[in-house]
């Protein structure tokens, strides 16, 4: 730890000096810029020259393993990382599954377009610079995606309709590709304290929107799971009172999700803990349901306890929105408090 003292000259100004090896690393010079970046807490951010923070990042990317699935997970480490353009190269020549898994991966994710293209590279540029979409906005477009593929999933139960079950499949795309946009996002801040304010947000609001976005995103997941055993039973009608059982518990969990983002979006705390309660009552009508199964030995009870399972976790997920939002307000007190007390010690 390098501790330096403010020091007074000109008898109103404030100033501490430089550690020399860092100058002499940043290849700063006698009247360079430097750029000071204030935190929640008080704390400075120093960076060396004002072009320190451009946007665009570049790199080379040698395809080494062309397995489609391993490409494209490696691709999308990249553009997390914040990488706006990636030039995949492969010697002798790009096959013809590294051409369809890079097609593949711009399809993935929102952004990143191919610009240019060879026998021998092909060049992804990210369009979307990360800062014309707001978080919270990217937040409300995913709740509104997944609760509409839960009610549409759900009405499907009494009344089987495969189109429906598809598009509520081929919607859960669009979830993955909005909270790859968010996680991005939050990397970002996290390498750059910049992106806080040109995202209008602090890094435990970005923090926050992150966490609820993987909660939304795992919420889509079991709706597209409860779309997939429909599928699976083939339009095989479910009993009235089965099916009556699913309905109640779906009903549960919309409110239960409900709740628990007004209790984010609102920052509300009673909410928040009123709608962690909610799941016990969830609970026990999956629990009743699941011994009615039991009774009836019916041959399709594997896949009504596996439906039943994912509307459980939807609405359990949901909870871990509120306690979420517990925590975020918990956060931003303690940052409230620590701004008081550092604006108390500069008077």
């Amino acid at each position: 730890m390098d501790i330096r003292k403010i020091q007074l000259t000109g008898g109103s100004t404030y100033i501490v000096s430089l550690p020399k090896p860092w100058v002499r690393k940043k290849g700063l010079n006698v009247g360079d810029p430097i750029r000071v970046d204030e935190q929640p807490d008080g704390a400075l951010i120093l960076r060396g020259g004002m072009d320190s923070h451009k946007n665009a990042r570049e790199t080379e990317f040698l395809v080494k393993d062309a397995n489609p699935d391993h490409l494209t997970r490696e691709l999308i480490g990249l553009y997390l990382a914040g990488f706006s353009q990636i030039d995949i190269k492969m010697t002798p020549q790009l096959d013809a599954k590294v051409r369809s898994a890079v097609r593949h991966f711009t399809q993935q994710v929102i952004g990143p377009e191919i610009v240019d293209e060879s026998r021998t590279n092909i060049v992804l540029l990210d369009l979307l610079d990360p800062v014309d979409f707001p978080m919270r906005s990217g937040l409300k477009r995913i709740y509104s995606i997944v609760r509409a593929m839960h009610e549409d999933v759900l009405s499907t139960l009494t009344d089987p309709n495969t189109d429906l079950q598809k598009n509520v499949i081929e919607r859960d795309n669009e979830v993955n590709r909005i909270f790859w946009l968010i996680n991005k996002q939050f990397n970002l801040m996290m390498l750059d304290s910049s992106y806080t304010a040109k995202m209008n947000t602090t890094l435990e609001q970005g923090m926050s929107h992150f966490i609820a976005a993987r909660i939304f995103e795992r919420i889509g997941d079991h709706s597209r799971k409860i779309a997939d055993h429909l599928m699976d039973m083939e339009g095989v009608k479910i009993p009235s009172d089965m099916a009556a059982q699913l309905e109640k518990m779906g009903d549960q969990s919309i409110k239960i999700l409900d709740s628990s983002v007004e209790s984010f979006f609102n920052q509300k705390c009673s909410r928040a803990h009123d709608t962690v309660d909610m799941v016990g009552k969830l609970e026990k009508t999956r629990m009743r349901f699941l011994e009615q199964l039991r009774e009836k030995r019916s041959p399709m009870g594997a896949d009504l306890a596996l439906i039943s399972e994912s509307i459980y976790r939807i609405g359990s997920y949901a909870t871990d929105i509120s306690e979420t939002a517990i925590n975020s307000i918990s956060s931003s007190i303690l940052v409230n408090q620590s701004g008081m007390k550092n604006n108390g010690d500069r008077k």
